[in-house]
């Protein structure tokens, strides 16, 4: 996104490639391309990388996730007030401040009135387009509201930096130095706010008690106490159990939710009743099972877990440890019912997963 822009604005919008600014972005942005290309390419997961990058989300995820356009801003709305704890007020200020920005560029453009230094600063309103975009076909969550933290800086600045040039335009304020300097408050107010606001936040702050990090690792002790240098785990949502264990999981499905199981199904001969026969043949000594509620294989996960393992008490990891009865138990053979088969996860994605399969497009 960011390297797409670049390119629009050092190629003046493709029109000129003389100088070789666009070519020297492009080398730029394939350099770290290629080199992760190499990386996967040498542990043999190129595949992977395409199926669970591309594939994955243009064939599965965009449909599981795909929502009127209404619903999804309603949706957005509702995590930026959550994760703003109802402070807002920057949000809608830099909402204001990009709607004034793209007028401003707009009438510039028409009226051929713009600096040449300015020619391309409308490419700013690029990358923040794109994301609201994404936003509407895919459902960002917490994390991927970092990306809108620096446009909603600017846009939000832009209004008042408006607003200051606005003011020292007044001939009443031009002409006398006291208000033009009182006229600077219109800058520093903002950023005063903000200040206090973080300091505020800061000084408040207080971690619950017995939920620090080094509580969770006295926690975790209780499983790394029942595993032996040989043993396995496997862990599906609360990879902080791998972190702070130094363990790495028994095989890479950490998160099968989303459609994720279905494409693991058609990519797999025996689809994923194999693959859980694979899985309980490696008898992991530890299971750690969370975040199963938009995974379709839920059932036989927890039904795994709940004929040959026990559950190990711990206030982390969302309470959802469980550790091996005994090693026959946990190599069991998996049933043959069909519950993880690709056509019965009742999901019509698995269905055209598997139809693509076939035809040799995954």
């Amino acid at each position: 996104m960011f390297s797409g822009t670049a390119l629009l604005i050092f190629s003046g919008y493709l029109t000129s490639w003389r100088d070789r600014r666009a070519l020297k972005v492009i080398l730029g942005a394939l350099i770290p391309l290629a080199t992760m290309l190499a990386y996967f390419a040498a542990r043999g997961a190129l595949g992977d990388l395409w199926a669970w990058t591309i594939t994955y989300n243009y064939a599965v995820y965009y449909g599981e996730g795909k929502e009127p356009p209404g619903v999804a801003l309603a949706r957005l709305w509702f995590l930026i007030h959550q994760e703003t704890d109802g402070q807002t007020i920057w949000v809608k200020l830099a909402v204001a401040g990009m709607l004034w920005y793209a007028a401003k560029r707009i009438i510039e453009r028409f009226r051929k009135s713009a600096p040449a230094g300015d020619a391309f600063k409308e490419a700013l309103l690029i990358p923040t387009g794109i994301f609201l975009i994404f936003c509407v076909i895919n459902y960002p969550g917490a994390d991927g509201l970092i990306v809108l933290l620096p446009f909603a800086g600017l846009f939000a600045a832009f209004i008042f930096a408006e607003i200051h040039q606005w003011l020292g335009s007044w001939r009443l304020i031009e002409s006398r130095p006291q208000l033009s300097r009182l006229a600077a408050l219109v800058l520093i107010a903002p950023l005063s706010v903000v200040v206090f606001n973080a300091i505020k936040r800061a000084r408040g702050f207080q971690i619950e008690e017995g939920r620090t990090l080094a509580d969770q690792r006295q926690e975790f002790q209780k499983i790394a106490e029942r595993l032996g240098p040989n043993d396995k785990i496997y862990v599906h949502g609360s990879l902080e159990i791998l972190v702070l264990l130094n363990r790495a999981n028994m095989n890479p499905y950490i998160f099968l939710d989303r459609g994720k199981d279905g494409l693991l199904a058609a990519r797999s001969p025996g689809g994923l009743d194999a693959v859980l026969a694979e899985m309980k043949a490696e008898a992991p000594k530890v299971l750690g099972l969370s975040r199963l509620q938009n995974v379709a294989c839920r059932e036989a996960l927890t039904g795994w877990a709940a004929s040959q393992y026990e559950k190990l008490p711990l206030s982390f990891a969302h309470n959802s440890v469980y550790v091996a009865t005994n090693s026959e138990a946990s190599a069991m053979t998996a049933p043959t019912s069909g519950k993880w088969s690709a056509k019965t996860t009742g999901r019509a994605v698995s269905l055209r997963l598997t139809t693509a399969k076939e035809d040799n497009t995954l």
